[in-house]
């Protein structure tokens, strides 16, 4: 087996191994992945329901996150998700990967609404 140098060493082929490995190398860093899976996209990514949240300014995010949890979130977490995640889905998933989320006839996002959401924030695929 050959000795890699790596500055950061990433354990995780899934939407937040690869969103972190994409900013560190931008930064000139060299970046290694780690998967235990014999084939990288099989992540926890790749089972979630097809979408993902993205919302702007939504001010019941957080509380719909608690409703969800049983009151068992992170509000930290919450809070930056609701303040950060619509920028880096716009940099990350819709202009670097070019993700192909559903779009409406006019090329506009579709969304949905799951599990406790209270108004339609989920872009989806499928």
């Amino acid at each position: 087996m050959s000795e890699h140098q790596y500055d950061v060493l990433i354990i995780g082929s899934g939407i937040a191994g690869l969103s972190s490995a994409i900013k560190l190398a931008e930064a000139d860093l060299k970046v290694g992945i780690v998967t235990r899976e014999k084939r990288p996209e099989t992540t926890n990514t790749l089972w979630a329901q097809g979408g993902i949240i993205y919302s702007k300014n939504d001010d019941k995010l957080i509380e719909d996150i608690q409703i969800a949890s049983s009151n068992t979130a992170n509000l930290l977490a919450a809070k930056v998700l609701n303040d950060r995640s619509a920028d880096i889905l716009e940099e990350l998933l819709l202009k670097k990967a070019e993700t192909d989320f559903d779009r409406t006839q006019e090329g506009d996002l579709c969304y949905t609404k799951e599990a406790a959401h209270s108004k339609s924030r989920i872009i989806y695929k499928g």
